[in-house]
């Protein structure tokens, strides 16, 4: 009977999985593999972003110490003080794997805490956000979008800091006047691992797309590219043979020749969009003109920005946040998201 059982809960299995497919609810099971395997796609883009900062490191290691080592004395003499008759001088000792059993106790309670406030967060946000769900070519490919536009975000905050608080220009100009690289390039090594070996391979002295960096920027990168279950243009390279990126700047932020101080970013760092989605006429991820005008409004030809999902494209803002904006957003909104110095507000967008 075991073997009949299983076999009927197998077909039950495949043919709840052509029902699904069959009525466009791929979702159920892109959202079931994501939850399985998601972890380690989440872990492998956001790893070599990670920068450790030792004093918080050493801090939580001399707070775990001292919870441990408090612990232990406090139980080695709370047992040691009671006087019962009926136990042995051995028994009243307090052991060490007491301790250790109650210090991860408490850490496994604090970090489930942590974790149910995630929770209730994310499905607040499933209940009330205004963002459409189950309409999208692919929560996979969205998600995943998302990430790296936090890398990009990462990224730019990183070389930042380490530049006087300046963003990289969207290229630099040699002596002729010609762009040399692009923003994409410049924050290619942070990336670390591959990218970072495919970065030491660029000659810096030539322009990106003299024929000794051919090699180089003919090599497609996926944390430029919109992938994930169809998500991205099936074309993976322009027409000269440059690997493309559907990621481009904002032309108002990122200037040729000209890095600008985030200090001069008046309008506020979370009311102005650094980078957005484009997978229509996507250029090369080494062409220091992938720029485009957001105040154009989205899929509106190859100088706009566009994403699969058609109704919105996704952004990374100044601070580092990521967030989808609909393509019905007014023009009033989309110039002063675009702007850092315009002295027009998108306050509470």
């Amino acid at each position: 009977m075991k073997w009949l059982l299983r076999i009927v809960v197998l077909i039950f299995v495949a043919f709840s999985i052509v029902f699904f497919a069959a009525n466009g609810a791929l979702f159920l099971l892109e959202a079931s593999w994501l939850l399985v395997t998601g972890w380690w796609s989440f872990l492998q883009s956001t790893l070599p972003a990670v920068r450790p900062d030792v004093p918080a490191i050493v801090t939580a290691t001399l707070a775990l110490g001292l919870l441990i080592g408090g612990l232990h004395i406090s139980g080695r003499r709370v047992l040691a003080a009671c006087a019962f008759s009926d136990i042995t001088a051995q028994a009243r000792i307090w052991k060490f794997r007491w301790t250790i059993a109650i210090g991860s106790s408490v850490l496994l309670l604090f970090t489930a805490g942590i974790s149910m406030v995630g929770v209730v967060h994310q499905v607040a946000w499933l209940v009330f956000s205004n963002q459409p769900l189950l309409n999208q070519p692919s929560v996979v490919g969205r998600t995943v979008s998302r990430v790296r536009l936090q890398n990009l975000g990462k990224s730019l905050a990183g070389w930042s800091e380490s530049h006087v608080g300046e963003l990289p220009p969207a290229g630099e100009l040699n002596s002729r006047g010609q762009p040399m690289h692009s923003v994409l390039t410049t924050l290619l090594p942070s990336f670390g691992g591959d990218l970072e070996i495919l970065a030491s391979r660029i000659d810096f002295s030539k322009p990106w797309n003299h024929p000794d960096n051919k090699a180089v920027f003919g090599t497609s990168v996926e944390e430029y590219r919109l992938t994930g279950a169809n998500a991205a243009p099936s074309a993976s390279q322009t027409g000269s043979g440059y690997a493309i990126s559907n990621y481009a700047g904002n032309q108002r932020v990122f200037q040729l020749g000209r890095s600008l101080p985030l200090k001069s970013i008046t309008d506020g760092l979370s009311n102005t969009l650094f980078f957005g989605e484009a997978i229509e006429s996507p250029r090369a991820w080494g062409d220091p003109l992938n720029l485009r005008d957001p105040a154009l409004g989205f899929h509106r030809g190859p100088a706009s920005f566009s994403s699969p999902w058609e109704t919105d494209v996704q952004f990374l803002r100044g601070d580092g946040s990521v967030q989808s904006i609909s393509r019905d957003t007014s023009p009033e909104i989309l110039r002063a998201l675009s702007t850092p110095a315009g002295g027009d507000s998108a306050n509470g967008f």
